[in-house]
């Protein structure tokens, strides 16, 4: 998987092509797959951001339009590449 990927499935979970459920279970998929494949390291940094405030979401102390406003900046960032 490929930071490319990610942020591609980011973008459109912002843009409401993708419901929130839909988009949690598949960014599950892809945090193991980066997590156990250290290939890319922007992928696994960029997953690293995503998955507090993720897992915020799934206790329930982040509604959905919070989650979206705390995703919303790491589209935003470039990673430095080595």
């Amino acid at each position: 998987m490929r930071e490319g990927d990610i942020r591609n499935l980011l973008l459109s979970f912002l843009g409401g092509q993708v419901p929130a459920q839909d988009f949690c279970k598949r960014f599950g998929e892809i945090y193991w797959s980066v997590r156990n494949s250290p290939v890319e390291p922007a992928a696994a940094e960029l997953c690293s951001q995503m998955v507090g405030p993720l897992m915020e979401y799934s206790k329930g102390h982040r509604d959905e339009a919070d989650l979206r406003r705390a995703l919303v900046p790491l589209l935003q960032q470039s990673v430095v590449r080595e």
